[in-house]
């Protein structure tokens, strides 16, 4: 599974989940560059993390 590519089938799939309407050939244009995105996240795997402190902040609104 690490390294499946989207299929046409998933991004239209994925897009109606979203609320969008996608044309076959508007599928076949953003494919690649879903695909490259996906595989630049999963890249993000590789990162050793170990001793990196979570960073969790929250601020009130300021008015």
């Amino acid at each position: 599974m690490e390294n499946e590519k989207i299929t046409p089938e998933k991004l239209k799939v994925l897009a109606e989940l979203a609320g969008i309407k996608l044309t076959e050939e508007r599928i076949q244009e953003l494919l690649p560059h879903v695909n490259e995105l996906q595989s630049k996240i999963r890249s993000m795997d590789d990162l050793d993390l170990e001793d990196v402190e979570p960073i969790t902040r929250f601020m009130a609104d300021q008015e």
